[in-house]
């Protein structure tokens, strides 16, 4: 196992990779280069400073769902803040509208994550209320989630 700095060449090299296996939603891949450097699954992306969370939220209309269950398997963090905004990869999910993505991320979270203000002062929630978005409103209530050994109806 490499134990290199982030910033090293090999690491490059690597989070290149990860990134790659994420826009190609390539969720095994994602969990072997994580099982090779766990550090890669929050690691940050060269020019744009983006976690690997933050690209699959962002992205409209995302596929990346295989690519977000990985993620999310290998630990990648929901509480991470990035940005000029200080959003977490929930405001960035709610903002473009990433509703299945947005279910997974909700599904791994915690209280913490759901809460977090970002400058404005908005949670996730807010966001989604702004744009209009009832099925990221409904998502981000907790009369949406399931409860452990519940079974839907």
């Amino acid at each position: 196992e490499y134990a290199g700095h982030l910033d090293s060449p090999p690491m490059n090299g690597l989070k290149e990779e990860m990134f790659r296996a994420i826009q190609e939603d390539d969720g095994d891949k994602i969990c072997f280069l994580a099982d090779i450097e766990p550090s890669l699954i929050n690691a940050e992306r060269e020019k744009t400073r983006e976690t690997p969370l933050e690209v699959v939220a962002k992205e409209p209309n995302s596929m990346l769902l295989a690519a977000t269950k990985a993620l999310c398997s290998r630990g990648a963090s929901i509480e991470a803040v990035t940005g000029e905004n200080d959003r977490n990869p929930l405001h960035h999910a709610a903002l473009a509208r990433n509703n299945e993505v947005l279910e997974i991320l909700v599904h791994h979270c915690g209280y913490a994550a759901l809460c977090r203000r970002d400058k404005r002062a908005a949670t996730p929630l807010d966001i989604a209320m702004e744009t209009g978005d009832h099925v990221a409103q409904k998502i981000l209530t907790c009369t949406h989630h399931h409860h452990v050994g519940e079974s839907a109806a």
